[in-house]
């Protein structure tokens, strides 16, 4: 799944180039090409799909060409995880009724893919031989209120277990219960089932997004029928749609160092877990400075003095220097923009 719009990493991430086409780390590789190289160690690019909105594909093309053109499905419109996850299955289930698959974000940081490839390769061996839905828990490092949890019967790692329960993300206090009980998991959303065990899913407790589908589920795969299906279908997560009412849903408990980039104080806690200073794609000058992100895409040289506790992210057309502690209102800066400047969207 490659359709985020990554605001909260504006100004890198725009309206037609969102965070996964960007190297946020400065490794050279972007965070979908990053996703592709740890899949393609565990399956041909030929059975690679890439879901998204259909003005990504030229650019998912450009990024990962080994990947066939008729694997990018494309959506007309942005209406959050259940129908482009549906909307996948189904295309996949017309060519291959018998298919496995394995659906995952394409904005993740993995420490430790072989780990992670370890859970996946037991997952499906679980959801291929039966109805079962399997998840992949993450073992919470913090008592995290922007994650979803699952109450998994063992949280032993690499074991497979009963979901008891998803719970959706929690305040402070229910988040430190979760934690010091040992019993819950970070949702990864990270999911492997077959086709037929996830359409039918959608039957049972989606079923107006399932008949919004339909036509595509009879083989009508081309994009004028998936606009007329996306036409009046409602926008919402798989985790409620289904996961949250679905019957048999096992977890493996896996720690593969997850990292979920969702904001500039993320990437900064990836990069430099003290915090530190540090920079991507720029070498600055720096004087008397503490705890700062510097991001660079302009090229121009950078000198800093005096300063803490900021991000700096440097384009082209746009310079942002925002307190590490106003980092959640980079959506309300965006939403200034219609009338400031909409070209900087």
């Amino acid at each position: 799944m490659a359709g985020g719009s990554g605001t909260r990493f504006w100004p890198a991430s725009r309206v037609d180039k969102p965070k996964q086409f960007l190297d946020v780390t400065g490794s050279g590789r972007t965070l979908i090409q990053m996703t592709y190289d740890r899949i393609i160690d565990i399956m041909p690019s030929e059975h690679i799909y890439v879901v998204a909105d259909e003005r990504y594909r030229d650019i998912t093309q450009e990024q990962l060409p080994e990947i066939p053109s008729d694997n990018f499905i494309g959506e007309p419109a942005k209406k959050n995880t259940a129908p482009c996850v549906l909307l996948s299955a189904m295309v996949i289930a017309a060519r291959d009724p018998e298919a496995t698959i394995l659906t995952c974000s394409a904005d993740h940081i993995i420490g430790k893919p072989d780990l992670l490839n370890r859970a996946i390769l037991s997952a499906y061996d679980i959801a291929a031989s039966s109805e079962h839905i399997v998840t992949l828990g993450l073992k919470p490092l913090y008592p995290a209120t922007g994650y979803g949890y699952i109450h998994a019967a063992s949280t032993a790692p690499l074991e497979p277990s009963e979901v008891l329960e998803f719970v959706e993300k929690p305040d402070l206090h229910t988040a430190k219960g979760y934690l010091d009980s040992g019993k819950y998991l970070w949702n990864s959303g990270i999911f492997i089932w077959s086709v037929s065990t996830l359409i039918k899913a959608y039957e049972v407790y989606a079923t107006d997004i399932y008949d919004n589908l339909k036509p595509i589920g009879d083989g009508n795969t081309d994009a004028d029928t998936i606009r007329s299906c996306y036409a009046d279908i409602r926008a919402v997560s798989v985790d409620y749609a289904i996961l949250e009412h679905a019957q048999s849903v096992y977890v493996i408990p896996v720690d593969p160092e997850w990292s979920d980039l969702g904001t500039w104080n993320s990437l900064h806690d990836l990069l430099q877990p003290d915090g530190s200073t540090v920079s991507v794609n720029n070498t600055p000058l720096l004087s008397d400075t503490e705890n700062l992100l510097i991001y660079s895409q302009s090229g121009k040289p950078i000198v800093v003095s005096g300063l803490r506790n900021y991000n700096i992210v440097d384009m082209d057309d746009v310079l942002m220097i925002l307190p590490k502690d106003k980092d959640q209102e980079i959506k309300s800066i965006i939403n200034q923009l219609d009338d400031y400047d909409p070209t900087l969207l």
